[in-house]
């Protein structure tokens, strides 16, 4: 009997030994998961407000771009060259527009123009990871963006500006000076010579013009496209930050 008591006592104490051991495991258990998952939420959040840092920064630079390609790319080089191409085509017509600004117009017709955009905030949010944006649409549409339209936009404009601009230039440069003598009813008549009143019809003028047209147009329509890209991605955008483009 003393020896069934002694047992049952010792079976006892074990049990109740196998019982704290295995609730302080689990409270061990607990209390890493615990950690684990305050470490991850702690995470996530970082990658959260890094995330709408970047974006934020994106939007930003994208509508900084629009700006300057509307107001000075398109407003102002694309839209001077063609004023200067109406004054030249009024000249044709005979409407005889105000000679005074004759060498104003013919200097711009070959003005050239430049492919900026900011790609920095992009670059430095691929750098550290795409995957941290969250929406599959607008990580799909940004990729879309900056790694393919912009370099095709950028290579397009410059294969035209590569393909008329030194041919533009050159042709303007013989007009700098008092060059192809010709006879026309008695007189001798100077058509490289812009003071002359017969270059406007000489050959290599209206060639010219026509090169300046079709690459201001081609330059145009370019950057027409280019904005309507710009103009997708910054509503993603919005809509992702859930800015009001009324108060920027």
């Amino acid at each position: 009997m003393l020896n069934f008591l002694r047992k049952f006592r010792r079976d006892n104490m074990n049990t109740k030994y196998f019982k704290y051991a295995l609730g302080e495991i689990i409270l061990v258990v607990i209390g890493i998961l615990i950690a684990l998952s305050i470490n991850t939420w702690n995470e996530d959040r970082k990658d959260r407000i890094y995330e709408q840092k970047m974006l934020n920064e994106i939007y930003r630079s994208l509508i900084n771009d629009a700006s300057y390609i509307r107001n000075h790319t398109i407003g102002y080089r694309i839209a001077t060259v063609d004023s200067s191409i109406k004054y030249f085509d009024q000249m044709l017509l005979g409407l005889d527009p105000n000679p005074n600004n004759l060498k104003y117009y013919f200097e711009r017709l070959t003005w050239g123009l430049t492919f900026q955009i900011n790609e920095g905030p992009y670059e430095g949010l691929k750098a550290n990871g795409l995957d941290k944006i969250r929406n599959d649409s607008l990580r799909n549409t940004l990729m879309r963006y900056f790694d393919f339209a912009i370099p095709r936009y950028e290579e397009l404009i410059e294969w035209k500006l590569t393909s008329t601009q030194q041919e533009m230039v050159k042709i303007s440069e013989e007009y700098k000076g008092n060059y192809l003598a010709k006879e026309e009813n008695g007189e001798i008549v100077l058509y490289r010579n812009i003071s002359s009143p017969y270059f406007i019809r000489d050959h290599e003028f209206l060639k010219l013009l026509a090169l300046s047209k079709s690459t201001n147009k081609w330059n145009k329509d370019r950057f027409d496209e280019l904005l309507k890209e710009q103009s997708f991605l910054i509503k993603m955008l919005e809509k992702e930050l859930s800015i009001d483009p009324a108060k920027h």
